[in-house]
């Protein structure tokens, strides 16, 4: 696994890279927290949560502003990057999607937001989240997902991704082959 590594301070590496993230790309988190703990080392994995990168330039005052939309305990979030790292407890990791995949960097932003339409309707699958680790589980966010699932569900449903026989666990799309080198951009400081 490629990485480039940096010296940080606060959230100066973020905004360093800020730009460059895009529709598609993805954000991968490790938590300090107990349950992040407990999902690192059933998955075996450096990192315990996933979210997508969404961004839009086409809004006069959300220039310059990039989002992540991602399955939290309450559903589905669009949520603004820089606010979600602000007091995060953990590292944070940017995986920049490839340029062969930039056609499809569209199809994911609108997947994005018409799931995020039906938050109310999709809610955290706890339970495929915990049998994942143990065992294979379906991707199917009719309902419920996980983190990780909402993300496999988004690239496989936009065409850049080959359905997969199982879900993906936080730490497992590094090994597809579709996104550069993972880029530490944040890094919690006790």
């Amino acid at each position: 696994m490629g990485e480039l590594k940096f010296k940080f301070d606060s959230l100066d590496t973020y905004k360093i890279f800020r730009h460059l993230m895009n529709n598609g790309d993805l954000l991968e988190f490790s938590s300090f927290s107990t349950i992040g703990k407990m999902i690192r080392a059933l998955t075996r994995r450096d990192v315990n949560h996933t979210a997508l990168v969404w961004s839009v330039d086409e809004f006069k005052n959300v220039r310059d502003r990039r989002f992540i939309m991602e399955a939290l305990s309450q559903g589905l979030e669009l949520n603004l990057i820089s606010a979600r790292l602000k007091d995060y407890k953990g590292d944070v990791y940017w995986y920049s999607l490839k340029e062969e995949y930039g056609e499809y960097r569209d199809a994911v932003a609108s997947i994005c937001l018409l799931a995020e339409g039906r938050t109310k309707e999709i809610r955290y699958d706890y339970l495929s989240l915990f049998r994942n680790a143990y065992k294979k589980v379906s991707v199917d966010v009719e309902k419920y997902s996980f983190c990780s699932e909402f993300a496999q569900w988004v690239l496989e449903e936009s065409g850049i991704l080959k359905k997969q026989n199982r879900a993906l666990r936080p730490g497992e799309f590094d090994d597809l082959g579709i996104f550069k080198p993972r880029i530490q951009i944040y890094k919690w400081r006790k």
